[in-house]
C-alpha cells in the first residue's frame, strides 16, 4: 500500500488559530461589501458548482454570501404597542422608504398613472412596472418590488470559456485520463438571483397579508419568471421563500427570491426523467389520465392526505412527505405558472395565504408551549423552461406546483448517513390537522 502524501509547507492543525483567519476572512468580506455601490451586486467572491465524485452530488460554493447581513428576529412587538406601529422599521432595507439601501429595483406594483395611487384598492387598479436594471425607475409607492440580490449565489456572467453541464462533467468519471479530472471537477455559477419584497410593510409571513398585498405579490412572481424565461439564457427559473432563522432567511421583513438558473438542475432532471418514463408507460398501459391527473384523482379518493380541493388546485401533504407537515399545493390543469391568467393567479395566492396561515394555527395548537412563530420554506416547483428543443416532450409532463415545508425538525446523523429523511408527523395526522385550522 502507498504511503501517504507529506505535502511541503503545511501547517499542522494544532497550530492554525482558528478564530484569528475566521475573522481575517470576514473582514475581507466587510472591506469588500463597504466599498461596492448599493446598485452593484455586491460581495459572493465566487460561484462555482462541484462535483462529489464518490456520491455524485452537486454543490454550489457561493463564496462570500456568509457576510449578508442578518435582522431576521429583531423586531418583536411590545405586549402595550400594536402591531401596526411597527409595520415600518427605520433599520430594514426592505421597508417602503428606505430603497437607497438595495440596488434599484428591476420590477414593482404599482397604482396605475392614470390613478392618484390613495385610493387604490382593487389589485386591477395596479400594473406592474418594468426598467433596466442600470435605470432607475418612477419614484413611486410600491407594494411590491424586485431587485438584483446584493449577495447572490451565483454572478450573472456567461463569459465562461468551457461548455460543461451536470450531465456531462458527471460522465466524464468513468472517462477520466487523470486523477486530477476525476475527483475535482467543476462548473462555473452562472445565473440570475433576485430579491422579491412581497409587502412593502414589516411583516414577517404570509398570513398577515391583505388580499390586495398577496395578489400584487403573486403578479410580481408571474412577470419576473415571464422575463427569465423570455430572456432565453435560463433553463430552469423558479420562486422560493425563507421565512425565519431555522428557515434560512437573514432578513425578518417578508421577501422572496427568484433565481434562473442557466441549466437544469440534477433533482429537476430526475423528476423529469421519471415522469417521463411514467408517461411512455401509461400510453402502453392505454390509461387515460397523466401523471398528475391520475396522482390528485387518487388522492382525492383517498382523502386521508387532502386538505382541501377546489376545481382548480388541491391542498394536500404528499404520501412520501419528507418533513412534517409539508403541504403542496398542485394544479388540475397543466401549463406554466408564467402563463396563468389574473383569475387562476388570485385564486392561488389567496390559497397560498390561507395554507400558510392553516400551518401556523396549527402549529400553535399542537405545540402549544411554544411560542416562537413557525418558521417555514415555500419553493415553486417550476416547470423548465427547456433550452434544449429535444427535451420538449418531458416538458409538457411538468407542472407548476407550490411546496410548504414548516422548520420543524432538522436533518440529524440517520438523515445524513443514509440520505433518508425521517418525517415524525405522517402526512396522513398532518393532514387532519391542517384540516381542522384550513
Amino acid at each position: 500500500m502507498k504511503q501517504p502524501i507529506l505535502l511541503n509547507g503545511v501547517v499542522p492543525i494544532e497550530s492554525v488559530n482558528f478564530c484569528t483567519a475566521f475573522f481575517d476572512h470576514r473582514n475581507i468580506l466587510e472591506k469588500t461589501t463597504n466599498t461596492i455601490d448599493n446598485s452593484a451586486v455586491a460581495s459572493t467572491l465566487f460561484s462555482e458548482y462541484r462535483l462529489d465524485p464518490a456520491t455524485g452530488l452537486w454543490t454550489l460554493i457561493a463564496e462570500g454570501r456568509d457576510a449578508r447581513p442578518s435582522n431576521t428576529e429583531k423586531l418583536v412587538a411590545p405586549s402595550n404597542v400594536s402591531v401596526s406601529k411597527l409595520e415600518y422599521d427605520s433599520d430594514c432595507p426592505f421597508c417602503r422608504g428606505n430603497e437607497e439601501r438595495t440596488p434599484v429595483a428591476v420590477a414593482f406594483a404599482a397604482p396605475r398613472l392614470d390613478s392618484d395611487g390613495t385610493g387604490a384598492r382593487e389589485v386591477d387598479e395596479f400594473e406592474i412596472v418594468e426598467s433596466s436594471s442600470f435605470a432607475e425607475v418612477p419614484k413611486r409607492a410600491w407594494f411590491s418590488r424586485a431587485f438584483e440580490n446584493k449577495y447572490p449565489f451565483f454572478r450573472e456572467n456567461f463569459e465562461r470559456k468551457e461548455i460543461s453541464t451536470f450531465e456531462s462533467v458527471d460522465k466524464s468519471f468513468s472517462i477520466a485520463k487523470s486523477s486530477t479530472r476525476l475527483f475535482f471537477n467543476s462548473i462555473s455559477g452562472c445565473g440570475r438571483h433576485e430579491v422579491i419584497v412581497d409587502s412593502p410593510r414589516h411583516l414577517r409571513s404570509w398570513s398577515e397579508f391583505t388580499d390586495l398585498e398577496i395578489k400584487l405579490a403573486f403578479r410580481l412572481f408571474r412577470s419576473r419568471l415571464k422575463a427569465s424565461r423570455d430572456d432565453g439564457r435560463f433553463a430552469y427559473s423558479f420562486v422560493f421563500k425563507n421565512v425565519g432563522s431555522s428557515a434560512g432567511a437573514s432578513q425578518r421583513h417578508t421577501h422572496c427570491q427568484l433565481t434562473g438558473n442557466v441549466e437544469i438542475p440534477p433533482d429537476v432532471k430526475r423528476e423529469m426523467e421519471r415522469l417521463t418514463r411514467y408517461e411512455r408507460l401509461r400510453k402502453t398501459r392505454g390509461e387515460e389520465y397523466s401523471f398528475w391527473d391520475a396522482l390528485l384523482e387518487a388522492e382525492l379518493r383517498a382523502q386521508s392526505r387532502v386538505v382541501a380541493a377546489s376545481d382548480r388546485f388541491v391542498v394536500y401533504c404528499p404520501y412520501a412527505s419528507r418533513f412534517p407537515v409539508q403541504t403542496e399545493i398542485c394544479p388540475r390543469f397543466d401549463g406554466a405558472f408564467e402563463d396563468y391568467d389574473d383569475s387562476v393567479l388570485d385564486e392561488l395566492a389567496l390559497l397560498a395565504r390561507r395554507t400558510v396561515a392553516a400551518l401556523e394555527k396549527g402549529k400553535r395548537r399542537r405545540y402549544p408551549d411554544d411560542p416562537r412563530p413557525l418558521d417555514y420554506n415555500v419553493v415553486l416547483k417550476n416547470v423548465p423552461t427547456g433550452l434544449d428543443s429535444c427535451r420538449c416532450e418531458e416538458l409538457c409532463f411538468a407542472r407548476p406546483r407550490w411546496l410548504i415545508f414548516p422548520s420543524l425538525v432538522k436533518k440529524a446523523g440517520f438523515e445524513i448517513g443514509c440520505g433518508i429523511d425521517v418525517n415524525p408527523i405522517s402526512p396522513e395526522t398532518a393532514a387532519r390537522l391542517l384540516r381542522a385550522t384550513f
